[in-house]
């Protein structure tokens, strides 16, 4: 009886330390960063960008309160079709300097069917069908129209 007992504690103990070990990290915002404390809205000098986990083609674009456009991705962490919310919180880099560090600046916010976009989301990807997932930052937005 005793050895049940302490088995069944050893188990609950284990649990909740694998609860509680599991999550992300967030700042007094609420904000998700990465591991270098940054939250991706605003990368700073010398901060690293998240890499871009929805990259494809736009295959239909709806502007009805929020924007929202239907990607057909094709990365590994997100395939097939994805519902991307753009917000007001997402990163076009437009106070980058073109020559910045970073490489990147002032992204386009026109949104057409058949342009393909490369966007890091905020890392919560909701699995219906198709997928939904919000825009953390615009990384490329370019007409593939000849």
């Amino acid at each position: 009886m005793k050895k049940n007992n302490i088995l069944t504690i050893i188990i609950i103990v284990l649990g909740m330390f694998m609860l509680t070990s599991c999550g992300t990290r967030s700042n007094d915002q609420g904000l998700p960063m990465d591991n270098n404390g940054n939250n991706g809205n605003n990368p700073g000098m010398g901060a690293s960008l998240l890499a871009p986990d929805i990259i494809g083609e736009v295959l239909e674009v709806r502007n009805d309160g929020d924007l929202a456009l239907l990607i057909d991705s094709t990365t590994d962490n997100v395939k097939g079709q994805v519902w991307v919310t753009i917000t007001e919180e997402t990163n076009f880099f437009e106070n980058e300097s073109p020559d910045s560090s970073l490489g990147i600046a002032n992204i386009s916010r026109d949104f057409q069917v058949g342009n393909k976009v490369s966007i890091s989301s905020t890392g919560a990807i909701a699995e219906s069908d198709p997928m939904q997932a919000t825009a953390n930052a615009v990384y490329s937005n370019e007409s593939m129209a000849k």
